[in-house]
């Protein structure tokens, strides 16, 4: 890890006092995305010895296209390695500092999360989480095994989604070709040997995640390719805004298992209602076409991080308040006449509703664009 502290260094430690701050940020992300690649590298080789000093060998490979409930957390004192990485943008100057973390500290919250003009990322074990301004990113950091579910990642997501601070906007991703192919291999062998309340209790903590990030405040917006099976079906249908590449492929592929996908259906009804009848009783897979026919995403792009960033630019011209009482409209959906009347006047007459009316009188821009 020294050693790869001391290449991060060399890579993106500089001064340049002739660049512009515009030229600089765009500087800083292309060596901030260098790094994460060094990291992942890095963090992989770890994971690959400690999978063949347990095994004896390579250890087992992931196929992960189905989705059956989950198994037991693993152990606690199973080891890991972890990295966080934090950078720092003041006026040219970027600052990159790696921290190896003891296999016995989890330390989930190893960097703080930043403002506006401050970027930083956090590397868990399954996890890449990334404030960037207004924006948190939320990478599942897996693509050697196709960012497949087991215990720890269910966990992380879980822990991730739960507190996103004052983010305007959540972005989820999956690195490598695949969005999430559904579960791990070796996670649904050990859920096998589970009995009726083992699987009861994991079923939960499955369940427990995808309703963090159902609810979590602010929008969320799924970037999805590849392969999205399974419960990587069930982390689209979860995202307030699906947009998928031309190359992505769904299905609730449990049924050819022998089981049923019971623990994501709360949240595949609300996206596609009545369509869910055929696609969970066949487990057939389907194209990105057809998942946008039936509302599962919003979109297809051909450019799909080109699409995501307009999407996000969009979420940031609302107020924030606004756009985290609209998000629980869409969730609650009340139909009492006083109810709905009193939340439109809680904003109107709100800081923020008054900014943005009267901004809008004056044309000129809102505060929060500022």
């Amino acid at each position: 890890m020294r050693e790869l502290r001391g290449l991060v260094e060399r890579e993106v430690r500089r001064t340049d006092d002739r660049d512009s701050r515009g030229a600089s940020r765009r500087g800083v992300l292309r060596k901030r995305d260098r790094v994460a690649r060094r990291l992942r590298a890095a963090m992989d080789d770890h994971r690959q010895a400690a999978r063949e000093e347990r095994f004896g060998g390579p250890g087992p490979f992931v196929d992960g296209e189905e989705d059956p409930l989950p198994r037991r957390a693993e152990r606690e004192d199973a080891v890991e390695v972890a990295a966080c990485e934090e950078l720092d943008v003041r006026g040219n100057r970027v600052e990159v500092e790696l921290v190896a973390a003891a296999p016995q500290g989890r330390q989930r919250g190893c960097v703080r999360l930043g403002h506006r003009g401050h970027l930083t990322m956090r590397a868990m074990a399954a996890l890449r989480i990334e404030r960037d301004g207004h924006v948190l990113r939320i990478t599942i950091a897996k693509p050697e095994r196709r960012n497949a579910f087991d215990a720890e990642l269910i966990a992380e997501l879980h822990d991730a989604f739960r507190d996103v601070d004052d983010a305007r906007a959540v972005v989820l991703a999956g690195d490598g070709p695949s969005f999430s192919a559904g579960a791990d291999v070796d996670w649904q062998r050990s859920a096998i040997d589970l009995d009726f309340d083992e699987n009861v209790a994991d079923a939960l903590r499955l369940y427990r995640m995808l309703e963090a990030i159902d609810s979590c405040p602010a929008p969320v917006v799924a970037r999805i390719q590849g392969y999205a099976l399974g419960g990587g079906s069930g982390l689209t249908a979860c995202a307030d805004i699906a947009i998928a590449a031309q190359d992505a492929t769904f299905g609730f592929t449990e049924v050819r298992l022998g089981i049923v996908p019971a623990v994501i259906s709360p949240f595949v009804f609300a996206k596609i209602g009545a369509q869910a009848r055929r696609y969970f009783l066949t487990g057939e897979r389907f194209d990105a076409a057809t998942a946008l026919r039936i509302g599962l995403v919003h979109e297809v792009a051909d450019d799909l991080d080109a699409t995501v960033e307009r999407v996000v630019a969009e979420l940031l011209q609302a107020g924030p308040e606004a756009a985290r009482a609209a998000k629980r409209l869409t969730r609650e959906r009340p139909a009492d006449g006083e109810e709905l009347a009193r939340i439109a006047a809680g904003l109107r007459t709100g800081a923020e509703g008054q900014e943005g009316l009267r901004a809008f009188l004056d044309k000129r821009r809102a505060g929060w664009l500022e």
